[in-house]
């Protein structure tokens, strides 16, 4: 999804990585997920991503009733200190909003002694880490074989203005089918900040088998209908948006436990 220069475009430092909720295997698949996300610092870097090699490990011996998506950000802003792949980012689905005060399934794993100690380690080698609660929105979501994630992300993170959240979501429905037309997109997922930011933060992920598959701006304008209507998709959307950024993500299997479609 091409963006103009004069929205003063970033590269996103953030995707809502995730954390442990309570979500029960027999359920439909949650609208809900917790969201966590950390900049781990270089130093430290072996040593936390061993922990989540071994928090995987738990996940999948003991066959968690939950899926587990970790990606790492490909992408650095400008002037960052981090090296790719050390944004780490973790989604996972929770029953409602009720089961935020439950336990996770994570915390209930081994003796409370492995897990202080586990949790001591990852402490120690983390970074600056947020968390959110965000909703899917249904509008913007394009899953034509669910499962386990493409190997490539192009993020998108959308601070929209205050009351434009209706006319936000009709302008990106548009953006959406240039996208699948331009490029080979492989699935789409869009959230909504609930809990514990700005209420007004979408994001928008876009998977792909490869970063070839990425559209160039060439293809999105010719899929868009032109220059004129580019221009005018453009022109929409500063009247929607304060800002936006884009971030290519990886999906990180070793770090995840998701399930094959059946």
């Amino acid at each position: 999804m091409p963006q103009p220069s004069s929205l003063s475009m970033k590269i996103l430092t953030s995707f809502l990585a995730l954390a442990s909720g309570a979500f029960a295997a027999e359920s439909s698949p949650s609208a809900l997920f917790r969201l966590y996300q950390t900049d781990v610092p270089p130093a430290t870097a072996a040593e936390f991503y061993a922990v989540q090699r071994e928090i995987a490990e738990i996940y999948k011996t003991n066959q968690a009733p939950i899926p587990r998506t970790v990606w790492t950000s490909l992408s650095a802003e400008a002037g960052s200190s981090l090296a790719s792949g050390s944004r780490f980012m973790m989604k996972v689905p929770i029953a409602g909003v009720t089961a935020l005060t439950e336990s996770s399934w994570l915390s209930q794993q081994g003796t409370p002694a492995s897990r202080s100690a586990r949790d001591a380690r990852f402490r120690a080698a983390s970074g600056t880490g947020t968390g959110k609660i965000i909703t899917e929105v249904p509008e913007l979501i394009w899953d034509p074989s669910p499962g386990v994630p493409e190997p490539f992300g192009v993020l998108w993170t959308y601070s929209v203005k205050v009351g434009k959240a209706a006319a936000f979501i009709e302008h990106m429905k548009q953006a959406a089918e240039a996208t699948k037309k331009a490029g080979q997109p492989k699935r789409m997922s869009s959230h909504r900040v609930s809990f514990g930011g700005d209420i007004n933060e979408f994001s928008i992920l876009v998977e792909y088998a490869s970063l070839a598959d990425l559209p160039t701006p060439a293809a999105f304008t010719a899929a868009i209908g032109g220059p004129a209507n580019l221009a005018a998709y453009y022109q929409q959307q500063g009247e929607l948006i304060h800002s936006v950024h884009r971030d290519i993500v990886r999906f990180r299997p070793e770090f995840s436990h998701v399930k094959a479609a059946k």
